[in-house]
C-alpha cells in the first residue's frame, strides 16, 4: 500500500485505496428499518466501510509527506481519518437515534477536516493534486452519506 510517481509522470496508489476509489467490498447496505436502529452493527454500514477503507489510504498517503511533518500535518490528518468511522462505530451503540446523529455529525465534521487537510498538503507543494483529489472526492461522498444518515436519524427519532 503506498503512493508511488510512475515514469510517465502520473501517480500511483496502490493497496486499499484503489479498493476504495474502484467502489469493491461493499456488499451490504444497512436500511433505515433494519431494527433496532440504536445498536446497530456499525460493520453493515457502507458508509463506515468506505470511511474505514478511507482512513487506511490516509495512513498509507501519509507515508509520503516529509518527516518534519511527523507531529504536524500527519498527526493531525491520521486522526481526522480515524475520527470518521471511529465515531460511526461508537454512536451505533447508542440509545438513541438522536445520540447516534450526534456522532454521525461529528464523523461528518472529521471527513471535513481531512479533505480540508489533503487541500492544505497540496497547496503547500507537499504532494501534487493528481495524488490528492481522489481521495478528496472519496471524502467529499463519505461527507454526502454521513449528511443524509443523519438526516435520515434526525426525522426518525
Amino acid at each position: 500500500m503506498g503512493v508511488t510517481k510512475m515514469g510517465d509522470g502520473r501517480w500511483e496508489i496502490s493497496g486499499v485505496f484503489g479498493y476504495v476509489l474502484q467502489g469493491y467490498g461493499y456488499p451490504t447496505q444497512a436500511r433505515l428499518d433494519d431494527p433496532p436502529l440504536t445498536m446497530f452493527p456499525y460493520r453493515r454500514l457502507v458508509v463506515w466501510q468506505r470511511a474505514h477503507h478511507a482512513a487506511l489510504a490516509i495512513y498509507a498517503l501519509s507515508k509520503q509527506l516529509p518527516a518534519e511533518e511527523r507531529f504536524g500535518l500527519i498527526v493531525q490528518l491520521r486522526r481526522a481519518a480515524f475520527s470518521v468511522p471511529t465515531n460511526i462505530a461508537e454512536g451505533s451503540k447508542r440509545l438513541t437515534q438522536r445520540d447516534f446523529a450526534h456522532f454521525v455529525n461529528i464523523a461528518e465534521t472529521s471527513a471535513t477536516e481531512v479533505d480540508y487537510l489533503l487541500e492544505l498538503i497540496t497547496d503547500l507543494g507537499m504532494l501534487p493534486a493528481e495524488v490528492t483529489a481522489p481521495l478528496r472526492k472519496e471524502y467529499d461522498e463519505i461527507c454526502r452519506m454521513l449528511n443524509r444518515f443523519r438526516a435520515r436519524l434526525s426525522a426518525a427519532g
